[in-house]
This record gives structure tokens, C-alpha cells and sequence, in this order.
């Protein structure tokens, strides 16, 4: 049991979490154990499902721990699909997440991590470059300046290709 005076490290890895930075979390690029680690999203592939791991010797007493979607059978039966895809391919997750950033090296170095989480700062250019892509069949997002690329895990070689000329086209345009 936690105590209030308990300080802990509690790590969210909803969005980074389950390959999305070429490991299995985000948190194992650095140099630490976390007490709590909450996840999400891609513990089932966008389906809606939550969950939370503590250390050995944290305990959590009724009423201390909930949430909206805890683990019914159907978003349990999606993460056990999820978890069987990642263990095949979590391997090649960090080379495409490679294939990314040098092919978007020549314009702006590409800000990631590692794996398939991948920010471009554009500042004023974010928006027609967003545009640009959108209309030639690439689906990015733009967030204050920044050109967020978030593809799926299973994306081939020849989609990050194409992905890359688009992008690069709309930076050059």
C-alpha cells in the first residue's frame, strides 16, 4: 500500500507504449524503473482498452484504481491479438522508424526517438505541407508548427517510401 508521503515514478505510455518508439515502451530508451507505467491505445490496436502495471510491492485498494476501459472480455481478446502481431514484428519497428528519418533528412531532421513516432518542426509551412499531403493520399497531422507522422507498425517499405516522396515533394513545393 502507498502511503501519501510515497513519492513514485509513474510513466504514461499511451501513446508511446507497445512498439510506437521501437521498443516496448518508451521508457526503455532511458535509464529507469518506473513504479507505474499506465497504457493504452496500443495495447489493442486502437481499441478501447486501458490498463496500468505497478512494481512488486505497490497495492492498490478498492476504490484507489478504476477506469473506463478496464478489461472486458472483447478489448482483452484484441490486446492478446495485438500483443501476438507486436512479437513479430516489434524487431523491424526501429529500421522503418530509420527508413523514415533518412528519407526525410534532406529538408528537416526528423525529431524521434526512435521506431514510428516521428515529429517534423515546419512551423508557418505545417498547414499547406499537411494540405499537400493530404490531397496526394498521405495522412499526417499538424500540430503547432509540427508535422506529426504516427503510421501504423505494419507499414511496408514501399508505403514509407511513398510516404517520404510525398512529404518531401509538399517541402519542396
Amino acid at each position: 500500500m502507498c502511503t501519501e508521503n510515497d513519492a513514485l515514478m509513474i510513466i504514461d505510455e499511451v501513446q508511446t507504449g507497445f512498439g510506437r518508439t521501437g521498443t516496448w515502451f518508451g521508457f526503455q530508451h532511458a535509464d529507469i524503473e518506473p513504479d507505474i507505467i499506465t497504457m493504452a491505445k496500443g495495447i489493442g490496436s486502437g481499441f478501447p482498452m486501458g490498463a496500468i502495471v505497478a512494481r512488486e510491492g505497490l497495492e492498490f485498494l478498492p476504490g484507489e484504481h478504476g477506469g473506463t476501459f478496464n478489461g472486458g472480455p472483447l478489448a482483452c481478446a484484441a490486446s492478446h491479438a495485438t500483443l501476438d502481431v507486436l512479437e513479430e514484428i516489434i524487431g523491424d519497428i526501429e529500421r522503418k522508424g530509420q527508413r523514415f528519418r533518412d528519407g526525410l533528412a534532406a529538408h528537416h531532421p526528423p525529431r524521434q526517438r526512435g521506431g514510428l513516432m516521428i515529429g517534423v518542426t515546419l512551423g508557418d509551412r505545417c498547414a499547406p505541407v499537411k494540405d499537400y499531403c493530404e490531397e496526394h493520399g498521405v495522412l499526417v497531422n499538424c500540430t503547432s508548427g509540427n508535422l506529426r507522422l504516427i503510421p501504423p507498425l505494419v507499414i511496408t517499405d514501399e508505403e514509407i517510401d511513398q510516404a517520404v516522396r510525398v512529404i518531401n515533394e509538399a517541402l519542396d513545393s
